[in-house]
């Protein structure tokens, strides 16, 4: 197997990303970023910044929905498809 296909094989991503996954994975849900906010050091620019991450390699997925004309936007814990890996870890 040479390096690009490797690469296409895997996720990249930060360590910050890695420690947010698991924080959620442990939580069984994906945390607000306020609540996180209270828990770590890590402000909410790169609480955010993190969460893209995981969005773009699959493990978080936004749902937004509109009720009685109210928009909501939740976060979900997903697993991520092969199709959905980027090599992209921005």
């Amino acid at each position: 197997m040479n390096n690009d296909e490797f690469k296409e094989q895997i996720v990249p991503l930060s360590l910050r990303a890695l420690g947010l996954l698991g924080m959620f994975q442990e939580a069984h849900r994906v945390i607000p970023t306020n609540e996180l906010k209270a828990q770590v050091k890590e402000g909410r620019d790169a609480i955010n910044k993190a969460k893209r991450e995981l969005r773009a390699a699959g493990y978080v997925k936004t749902i937004k929905s509109q009720v009685n004309g109210q928009w909501s936007t939740t976060d979900r814990l997903t697993e991520p498809s092969a199709a959905s890996f980027s090599t992209d870890s921005g």
